[in-house]
């Protein structure tokens, strides 16, 4: 017994150590599952946002092209619109000038009918007098 007490004695500071150290292992083993699952979830999330920041960029790309298309054809548009107000100040300089131009028509018109009545009343003065002095010639024959 005596041997028995000294093994139990000798042995009992040893199989606490031996605990501990299992028990230390065991939970250093835990940690170290915990840590490879949290590492796992990690790269995961990380993969995820990736994800996330190329469909974003990708869309922020796309809107980028848009608004260059969009100020593109907005300022075809507005070279367009200088085209057409160039074109109506020409069509204005024009129209102005054909008003002045049947202002002027309009005025040798009516000169052209005022010597025609003067032309037509001197024919029928003319026309007049020939009656007239025809008859004084065919009265005095």
């Amino acid at each position: 017994m005596l041997a028995c007490d000294l093994h139990r004695t000798l042995s009992c500071p040893y199989q606490a150590l031996d605990n501990h150290y299992l028990g230390a292992a065991r939970g250093e083993a835990r940690a170290r599952a915990q840590l490879q699952a949290a590492v796992e979830r990690l790269e995961s999330e990380t993969e995820s946002l990736r994800g996330v920041l190329e469909r974003e960029s990708a869309a922020r790309a796309s809107a980028d092209q848009a608004h260059h298309e969009v100020r593109a054809a907005n300022a075809a548009c507005e070279e367009h619109i200088a085209n057409i107000e160039a074109q109506n100040a020409a069509l204005q300089k024009a129209s102005e000038a054909l008003l002045r131009e049947r202002d002027g028509l309009v005025g040798t018109l009516q000169h052209t009918r005022d010597a025609y009545d003067l032309l037509h009343h001197s024919h029928l003065q003319l026309r007049d007098r020939i009656e007239t002095m025809s008859r004084r010639a065919m009265a005095s024959d």
